[in-house]
């Protein structure tokens, strides 16, 4: 099923270099977003793009809305 709200490809890979590559919670280099960047990751994990302000609560699928994440983070 595909969610209504995304970001797009250019926005996760934006809001990545503007996080210098890093997760924005615990700081876990993050060498590419989703299934690519796992092999790379210290913990094995996927990165995946978040909506810091919820969708529900009024958030975008803009830049400045977006965080790229750990899994567990």
């Amino acid at each position: 099923m595909v969610r209504p709200y995304n970001f797009s490809n250019a926005t996760q890979l934006a809001a990545l270099e503007r996080q210098k590559n890093q997760c924005g919670s615990c700081g876990t280099e993050i060498h590419a977003l989703g299934e690519p960047g796992r092999g790379k990751h210290a913990f094995g994990e996927r990165a995946e793009a978040h909506h810091m302000l919820h969708v529900k609560a009024g958030g975008t699928d803009t830049l400045d809305n977006c965080v790229v994440l750990c899994q567990s983070c």
